[in-house]
């Protein structure tokens, strides 16, 4: 008898100390809804180099976790996305949390002041497009590795969308037809210019680049038959737009507020539909024919999203 107690007590080590040891679970911190997503893009390339099977677990870390859950999940990612492969979170599973998917420096988020750090990896038609406002004073307190792999490189681009978002990344089905409803309603046969107005950075890591330079690029681009489109969760830079704009202003209806609402660690959760929110701005912006933006990683997601799109990035 104790022959065999001990037999079934053996035999059950494995799974408790990993359900399987060719999964990998990557989780989240308490930074902001893109960058989460940026590394899990991260993660995904990790696992397809070492042959493991990638699972997205956030957990009350992510600034949008709420212990009721959303969208039918308590895990905070599939409140918005379906699971990126068959396997699931265990408790015995170890989370990872890195930035970097591989030590040759790749990696899909970048830290502020390396943008700027690495565009001279861009091409000289790239760099027609960035505008230099601020002289580029960057805080310096990220220690990565610069990335021979630039962000605003097309074909770069291009591989994360092609081998990591389409094959893994699907958005719930009840967010993707909010998404087409609105783009069906107001997109459709109409010149779209996307802007995304962060406003100023809770902590003042990021140079400041005044709205009106911002609108004032975005006009430049348009002529008679040109709408506008803004994503922002500050209602007073709609109001901005809708002024200064020389075009037709649309929007998604979404709860908006005085000052940003960009998560960062240490700050209360925000209630996930927030979150949902970010995302169907993001996928409308992608769908833009140009985008006027500053540095943010929406804006780098967005350029994942459609890897061939026009855009213009004031810094």
């Amino acid at each position: 008898m104790r022959l065999f107690l001990f037999f079934m007590i053996f035999s059950q080590l494995p799974n408790l100390v990993i359900a399987n040891p060719r999964k990998s679970v990557i989780g989240s911190d308490g930074t902001g809804f893109f960058v989460n997503y940026c590394r899990v893009l991260n993660h995904i390339q990790h696992c397809r180099l070492n042959n493991q099977i990638p699972v997205v677990y956030w957990n009350e870390s992510s600034s949008y976790y709420d212990e009721n859950g959303y969208n039918g999940s308590l895990n905070a990612w599939e409140y918005y996305f379906e699971p990126v492969s068959g396997e699931k979170y265990e408790i015995t599973d170890l989370i990872r949390r890195d930035s970097y998917a591989d030590s040759d420096g790749f990696s899909t988020v970048w830290d502020y002041h390396q943008y700027v750090d690495n565009f001279c990896l861009c091409t000289r038609e790239d760099r027609k497009n960035f505008i230099n406002i601020t002289n580029g004073q960057f805080g310096n307190w990220w220690t990565g590795p610069n990335n021979g792999k630039h962000l605003y490189d097309k074909e770069f681009r291009s591989f994360i969308n092609r081998e990591l978002i389409t094959p893994y990344i699907k958005i719930k089905a009840n967010i993707r037809e909010k998404i087409e409803l609105f783009y069906s309603e107001q997109f459709v046969g109409k010149k779209t210019i996307g802007i995304h107005l962060r406003g100023r950075h809770l902590y003042g890591i990021l140079p400041f680049v005044p709205i009106e330079i911002i609108l004032e690029a975005a006009n430049s681009l348009a002529d008679e038959n040109t709408q506008f489109f803004i994503a922002t969760d500050q209602q007073p830079l709609i109001d901005q737009a809708k002024r200064l704009l020389k075009g037709n202003v649309i929007f998604y209806d979404m709860d908006r507020f005085e000052i940003t609402t960009s998560p960062y660690p240490g700050v209360p959760k925000l209630h996930p539909k927030l979150g949902e929110d970010l995302l169907i701005e993001a996928i409308l912006l992608s769908r833009c024919d140009h985008l006027v933006h500053t540095i943010s990683t929406v804006s780098t997601a967005v350029l994942y999203l459609n890897p061939t799109m026009g855009h213009t990035l004031l810094y």
